[in-house]
């Protein structure tokens, strides 16, 4: 169970218009249905982890437990995001292919299909938002990369709207990984600022994409705005992650050490200069490329691991 000042600070984010979701890492999905009942509030979302193959069954239990604790009174979205093969992330077909056997499988709205934002896995977004399924953009790392997964996430969007699919009941999120980048920045004064600064240019970027006139033709087709959700958090990054239409995905353990540790200051999303001055700083001194690295280096670990535990 959640302790009380973990479930005060759920309900402060959710003030502040951000969700709360459970990471769950390391660990086999099934393990998941058990520690979501444990959580005695029930979180936004379930992030299950890229290297880890999902079994359907479980996570249709999953998606049907965390769909029935969001009915509850302080129920979060209800929402699951689970991964397909990262072998496939520069095969959009099997992509594509392995997208749809997972949602026909699970058979349940609350699903996310996890896919990685490589070039072929921006064209298998668009497709398989086009089919209907709730896409997960994950590892974005960069505003460049984010600003493509954008166009392809919102031209999936379209392409459903005409097609006459519910759009209102599509979702759409974009991952970025906070605590990866910061492995691959320089700390200041001792704090890593790589992942934060990114994610406030992520927000500003996604502000601006629900300015334009793209997305007011999409929003008058009651679809949903994309949602940005900060991962691979630890206890320090929260304070500086608020923003409204964001998540932030902790495991239990980190969620009740920044519930002793945080203290939240309101929205502070829009405080863009940090972003910006904190990337000059860390572009000077990071490797060149470091955040593509990042990106195949992760996809990497995730084959491998994926591999491992499917043999």
């Amino acid at each position: 169970m959640m302790s009380q000042k973990a479930v005060g600070l759920v309900e402060q984010l959710a003030a502040e218009g951000v969700q709360s979701w459970l990471a769950v890492e390391g660990a086999p999905p099934v393990a998941a249905p058990g520690r979501l009942a444990r959580t005695g509030r029930a979180p936004a979302g379930v992030l299950l982890p890229a290297h880890v193959p999902p079994d359907p069954r479980e996570v249709r239990r999953l998606c049907e437990r965390a769909r029935e604790a969001s009915m509850s009174p302080g129920g979060g979205s209800g929402l699951v995001s689970a991964p397909v093969d990262p072998a496939f992330a520069d095969d959009a077909p099997s992509l594509v292919r392995a997208s749809w056997s997972l949602w026909v499988n699970v058979d349940r709205p609350n699903l996310l299909v996890q896919i990685p934002a490589t070039e072929a896995g921006l064209e298998a977004m668009s497709e398989c938002l086009a089919l209907g399924m709730s896409v997960n953009a994950t590892l974005v790392c960069t505003v460049e990369q984010a600003d493509r997964v954008f166009d392809a996430l919102l031209g999936g969007l379209e392409r459903a709207l005409a097609a006459g699919s519910a759009s209102s009941g599509i979702r759409v999120f974009l991952t970025c990984p906070v605590g990866l980048l910061d492995s691959v920045g320089v700390p200041t004064a001792g704090v890593p600022t790589s992942g934060v600064a990114t994610a406030r240019l992520l927000y500003a970027l996604r502000e601006r994409r629900l300015r334009n006139t793209w997305w007011r033709v999409l929003r008058a087709g009651n679809a949903t705005p994309p949602t940005l959700l900060w991962a691979s958090l630890r206890p320090h990054h929260l304070a500086r992650l608020i923003g409204w239409n964001t998540g932030v995905a902790f495991t239990a353990p980190d969620l009740e050490a920044a519930a002793t540790e945080a203290e939240l200051a309101g929205d502070v999303m829009p405080g863009l200069r940090e972003g910006a001055e904190s990337l000059r700083f860390d572009a000077g001194r990071a490797a060149p490329g470091a955040a593509s690295y990042l990106l195949t280096s992760e996809l990497t670990r995730c084959r491998n691991a994926w591999h491992s535990a499917a043999h």
